[in-house]
């Protein structure tokens, strides 16, 4: 699980996440997660769905196969955003909101879906912009 050890490492940096709190999350030392990411040991099933959860990403992305989408389409509040991105995000949220709750005849499960469909395409939208600036 090269690929593993890479992505951990790379998904904790970018949300500013020490070992310790990843530890803490999975009810782990922080000793355990370091081994992660200098693939010393390997996560079993349970500890593995939960880093994804974490992250917001599949575990077929932390797990490099080919092909695998990064980001599940119901994304979360842990997303693996920068403080900066993760603030524009909840901004953005808010605002569709409260425009949608304003002009909408939405049940709450209609506007709950309409909310995850746009974290997701801002996520995407935000991925896009980043590749393009490579």
């Amino acid at each position: 699980m090269s690929v593993f050890k890479n992505r951990i490492q790379e998904l904790r940096m970018k949300k500013g996440t020490s070992q310790d709190e990843l530890a803490a999350f999975l009810g782990r030392k922080r000793a355990t997660v370091s081994n992660y990411e200098l693939g010393k040991t390997e996560p079993q099933y349970a500890d593995l769905v939960k880093i994804a959860d974490y992250f917001n990403v599949t575990v077929d992305y932390l797990l490099g196969r080919p092909g695998a989408e990064k980001h599940y389409f119901a994304s979360n509040s842990s997303s693996a955003l920068p403080i900066e991105e993760q603030s524009l995000l909840d901004q953005f949220l808010k605002d569709t909101e409260a425009l949608l709750r304003e002009k909408g005849n939405l049940d709450e499960d209609k506007l709950a879906y309409s909310l995850k469909f746009m974290e997701f395409t801002f996520l995407e939208d935000l991925e896009e912009s980043k590749r393009s600036k490579k």
